[in-house]
């Protein structure tokens, strides 16, 4: 049974374990560099535990920092680790947003887990009225080929 990535996000064992194992990676820096200290509301999606939004509330603490994620797991650390983010659980396919309600919107090393890029980037553009920033690395599409084809 072939499960696409979002729902593997949501619901696998794996990825809600994964939540709790101590994020080490230092691959943000340039991330953060897409945020302005002016920038008044900005979106992480998806959010993951929070380590993006971490990083800019320190750039830009004045910021409306919100962040959308698919597992409930990642949600709950980011609710209990930065409690002035608003923070839920949403799709990238269906940002629960108006149209250009953000300075900044950052998609950091998930957009090769998409199943439909298309439709990801188009709900990215439609909800930034000035940036959208995103990663992608090739490690993780290793990953997410191995996932597909039920070897990880």
């Amino acid at each position: 049974m072939r499960m696409d990535a979002e729902r593997f996000f949501r619901t696998s064992d794996y990825w809600s374990a994964w939540s709790e194992v101590p994020d080490l990676t230092a691959d943000i820096r340039y991330a953060v560099r897409s945020v302005r200290a002016s920038d008044g509301r900005v979106l992480d999606v998806p959010c993951g535990r929070g380590r993006l939004l971490k990083a800019i509330r320190q750039l830009a603490p004045a910021a409306h920092l919100f962040g959308l994620d698919v597992n409930t797991n990642m949600v709950a650390q980011v609710l209990r680790d930065l409690p002035d983010v608003r923070v839920q659980v949403a799709s990238v396919y269906a940002i629960p947003f108006r149209d250009r309600s953000f300075d900044a919107v950052l998609c950091h090393e998930s957009f090769m887990h998409f199943n439909d890029p298309h439709a990801a980037l188009g709900e990215l553009c439609r909800v930034s009225r000035d940036r959208v920033y995103f990663s992608v690395t090739t490690r993780r599409q290793l990953n997410t080929l191995l996932r597909k084809i039920g070897l990880l």
